[in-house]
């Protein structure tokens, strides 16, 4: 009995050191909100960087706007040089996130990152997207909320608000009652 039952221990901790070996070489990165960095991978590094530094294949998609590598099995894709993309849906990401705000509500994640420098709005057969953007030191976080209102993609891009801004219509929060709307377009003819 004390053999089975040593032997039984013996499995179990063999097993327990080997679980993080089964997992896939990309599925523990880490994103870093604040470096704006997934893992060894930066939001400057190339096609050839990125490749070299993520011991996992991707799949590669060309297009006019460029090389996007996606990670499917991993929840992620990245267009080097540009941006980094992770999801909630489908795939989730099964990396670690810095601040744990995927797949969250938005009053949570603004609790954590407080109000967005800017909001827009997407409209889908589900219903409205909502986005917020976060002006950063290595561009601006994009953070996409599904109808419901959680947090289902989150995106770290080079570029700067200004430019993001122009792809997407400003979020109005509230809506101007129809006989205000009525006078606003009298006043504008009658100019």
């Amino acid at each position: 009995m004390r053999q089975s039952l040593l032997l039984s221990t013996a499995v179990t901790f063999a097993l327990l050191i080997s679980l993080p070996a089964l997992a896939g070489p990309c599925d523990g990165l880490k994103l870093d909100l604040e470096k704006g960095t997934l893992g060894p991978v930066s939001l400057k590094h190339n096609l050839a960087d990125v490749k070299k530094a993520l011991p996992c294949a991707p799949e590669t998609v060309e297009s006019m706007a460029g090389t996007a590598l996606f990670f499917a099995k991993q929840g992620f894709y990245i267009t080097p040089g540009e941006s980094i993309s992770v999801y909630a849906t489908q795939t989730p990401f099964k990396g670690m996130l810095s601040q744990n705000i995927l797949n969250k509500p938005k009053a949570t994640v603004e609790g954590l990152l407080g109000a967005a420098d800017y909001s827009a709005r997407e409209e889908a057969e589900a219903g409205f997207y909502t986005h917020a953007f976060y002006t950063r030191s290595w561009g601006t976080l994009m953070l996409k909320y599904s109808p419901k209102g959680l947090l289902e993609e989150l995106t770290l891009n080079r570029s700067a608000l200004d430019k993001i801004k122009k792809q997407f219509p400003e979020e109005t929060t509230e809506a101007k009652p129809a006989a205000q709307a009525a006078e606003d377009l009298s006043e504008e003819l009658s100019k």
